[in-house]
């Protein structure tokens, strides 16, 4: 596996895992500090299981983007008579 996890996203998932972490501490819940280590894993170690398994997305171009098609009297919308 290659990695496909960006900077930011890392930083974001360290933060999340902290946040995790601390709510199971404050809480008295310990076992809930346990979630925080598979986005401690995917954070440090830079790839997303989940991104591999789902399909990307396609970028779009003009062929997929369909026109807008002029209406008789839309300029006079909003505007007082």
């Amino acid at each position: 596996m290659k990695q496909n996890v960006s900077l930011t996203e890392a930083v974001v998932r360290y933060y999340v895992m902290m946040g995790v972490v601390l709510l199971g501490g404050f809480t008295g819940m310990w076992w809930i500090s346990l979630f925080g280590l598979p986005i401690f894993l995917t954070a440090i170690l830079g790839m997303c299981p989940l991104k591999y398994m789902l399909p990307e997305k396609k970028a779009t171009n003009e062929k997929n983007i369909t026109k807008i098609i002029p209406v008789a009297g839309m300029a006079q919308i909003g505007k007082r008579a």
